[in-house]
């Protein structure tokens, strides 16, 4: 699936903003987990859409935006 298709899928509600953003940068949710302190099965929530990206405590919302080199709100 091609960047544009995946952008289309996240605009229409089928994959989370946070899905798209780790499949474009190319990272794993371990990584994104390690690198960015986050336990895995939290994240996994996020990417999901089991857990709502706009309830997350914010400093845990901007350590991942800096790891993906995204402004927070794109991820919402």
């Amino acid at each position: 699936m091609n960047k544009d298709e995946l952008y289309q899928r996240m605009k229409d509600g089928e994959i989370t903003h946070l899905k798209y953003y780790i499949t474009v940068k190319g990272i794993t949710v371990s990584a994104l987990a390690q690198q960015s302190g986050v336990n895995k099965r939290t994240l996994d929530d996020y990417v999901s859409g089991r857990r709502s990206f706009g309830d997350i405590v914010l400093s845990r919302g901007l350590r991942i935006a800096e790891v993906l080199g995204v402004d927070v709100y794109d991820l919402l």
